[in-house]
């Protein structure tokens, strides 16, 4: 199962979510015989994949495709990947830094799970998402 947030897909297609990092600068002087770090955050690198969910009416399409664009407003999104719950399995929360619907169409018939849509519509989009915090709220 794959989702961010409360909203579910068929089919995830593209890496994994990233976890956050710290990530550091070093600072040093010519002829130093030491460096210094500087820390410049924790976060982690934007990903982007694609994803497919399937509908029984066009209707139904439209309005998940609406609240696609609607997650880019909000951060802090609980994201399941492959069955497994970042936010309880890593302590990671995402934000969605970009959404794109690249198409609504149908298909003769699509097999999920125990149900079967025929015919089916497709909702394909792109996303781009980055882990922004963690559950606990500390760094």
């Amino acid at each position: 199962m794959y989702a961010i947030g409360a909203i579910d897909f068929d089919n995830w297609i593209g890496p994994p979510p990233q976890l956050r990092y710290n990530q550091w600068t070093a600072l040093a002087k010519p002829g130093a015989n030491h460096h210094a770090f500087v820390g410049t955050g924790r976060r982690g690198e934007p990903v982007t994949f694609k994803t497919k969910r399937y509908f029984s009416t066009q209707a139904a399409a439209d309005d998940e495709a609406r609240a696609y664009r609607e997650l880019t407003a909000s951060g802090g999104l609980v994201v399941e990947y492959n069955g497994t719950n970042y936010s309880t399995e890593h302590n990671h929360l995402y934000k969605v830094l970009k959404v794109q619907i690249d198409g609504i169409y149908t298909i003769a018939a699509a097999h999920v799970g125990a149900t079967t849509y025929s015919p089916a519509w497709v909702l394909e989009a792109s996303w781009t998402i980055q882990a922004t915090a963690n559950t606990s709220g500390v760094s």
